[in-house]
C-alpha cells in the first residue's frame, strides 16, 4: 500500500560468486520521507544495483488496486536470471472542496484599533478559505490509516509604500518568500494550519497583514498548496509507514489596502478598487508525489 515500506532482497545465491543486479520498480516510488516543521527530509531512491532494495510507492489505485511487477535481473557468472515479485499496491481517495471569504482592508473584527489587509476576518462568517475532505473511499481490507493537512507556502510578496514626513517622499520596500518553504502556524497572521495538521476534516487559513500610520499602499499576492496526507498505521510485521500525498489544492489571492487619510488613523484604509483578486480554482489534483521543502516559512503575529 502507498506509504507503508517495501523491502525486497535477493538471498541463496552461492557465497563463491559476484553477482550483479539491476532493479526495475514502477510506479512512483522514493527512499524515505520524514517531514517535519523546517525540513521535508526527502530521499529518492537511487540505487538499484543492490543485492537489496527498500522504498515506499506514493500512487496506487483505489478499489482493488493496482498490481505492480519488480524486476531485478541478476546476473551470475554471465548468466542473466530474472527474479520477479508482483504487489498489489492500494491507495485510499478522498476530494477536498473549498469555501472562500471576502477580501478587504481597515478595520474589523480582527480589532477595533488596528487596520488590517485580509483574506478574511478569522470570524466564523468570514473565513478565508475552508478546505473540507470529503468523499473519503478505502478499498476493502485496506489497513487503518489517518488523514493530516500539510500546506506549502508557493509564493508570499508584501509591498509596502511609507510616507516620509522630512522629504514628503512616498519610498516602497516589498518582502517575498517563494518555494521550499512549508507554512506553520502563523506564517501569515491568520489561523493557518500547524504541520502537521490534527486529523479533523477540515482546515482553515485567514491571511492577513497589519497596517500601519506612515503607510499610503500594502499590496499583498499570496499562492500556497493545501495538501491532504495519509498515513496508515504501522502494520504488525512492524513496517515503518510514512506519510503520502493525496490530493492538492492550490489557491492565491491579492489585494491592495490605500490610505486615505494619515491624519486619522486607525480609519482612512480602504481596499483599492479593483485589485481584489479571489481564487479561482475549484476542483483538487490528484497527487502523485511528495510536497518537499527546505524551510519553515517566516513567523507573522499581525499588530493588535
Amino acid at each position: 500500500m502507498v506509504g507503508q515500506q517495501i523491502n525486497l532482497a535477493v538471498k541463496g545465491l552461492p557465497t563463491d560468486v559476484t553477482p550483479t543486479y539491476q532493479w526495475t520498480i514502477p510506479g512512483a516510488i522514493f527512499k524515505d520521507y520524514q517531514p517535519d516543521a523546517n525540513n521535508s527530509h526527502y530521499v529518492d531512491v537511487t540505487d538499484f544495483a543492490s543485492s537489496s532494495n527498500s522504498f515506499y510507492w506514493s500512487d496506487g489505485a483505489t478499489g482493488s488496486g493496482v498490481n505492480r511487477t519488480i524486476t531485478c535481473s541478476t546476473t551470475v557468472n554471465g548468466q542473466s536470471i530474472p527474479l520477479t515479485a508482483t504487489l498489489n499496491v492500494q491507495r485510499p481517495d478522498a476530494t477536498i472542496t473549498a469555501k472562500y471569504g471576502t477580501i478587504g482592508a481597515g478595520l474589523s473584527v480582527l480589532s477595533s484599533s488596528t487596520p488590517f489587509l485580509y483574506f478574511g476576518t478569522d470570524s466564523l462568517d468570514n473565513i478565508g478559505i475552508f478546505f473540507t475532505m470529503k468523499n473519503v473511499t478505502q478499498p476493502p481490507g485496506f489497513s487503518d490509516g489517518y488523514f493530516t493537512w500539510s500546506q506549502s507556502l508557493d509564493m508570499d510578496s508584501i509591498n509596502v509604500t511609507t510616507y516620509t514626513t522630512s522629504t514628503n517622499i512616498a519610498g516602497s520596500s516589498t518582502n517575498t518568500y517563494t518555494t521550499n518553504h512549508i507554512a506553520v502556524g502563523g506564517h501569515d497572521g491568520g489561523i493557518p494550519p500547524m504541520y502537521p495538521n490534527s486529523i479533523d476534516p477540515y482546515v482553515v487559513d485567514s491571511p492577513v497583514v497589519g497596517l500601519d500610520p506612515d503607510q499610503l499602499n500594502v499590496t499583498r499576492n499570496f499562492k500556497a498548496t493545501m495538501y491532504l496526507m495519509w498515513q496508515p498505521l504501522a502494520s504488525s510485521t512492524g513496517d515503518n509507514t510514512v506519510p503520502v500525498a493525496i490530493k492538492s489544492f492550490q489557491w492565491s489571492w491579492s489585494g491592495t489596502a490605500t490610505n486615505t487619510n494619515l491624519a486619522t488613523y486607525p480609519n482612512g484604509w480602504e481596499l483599492l478598487p479593483g485589485s481584489a483578486h479571489y481564487p479561482t480554482n475549484t476542483t483538487d489534483t490528484y497527487v502523485t508525489n511528495e510536497p518537499q521543502w527546505t524551510f519553515a516559512a517566516p513567523q507573522y503575529t499581525p499588530p493588535l
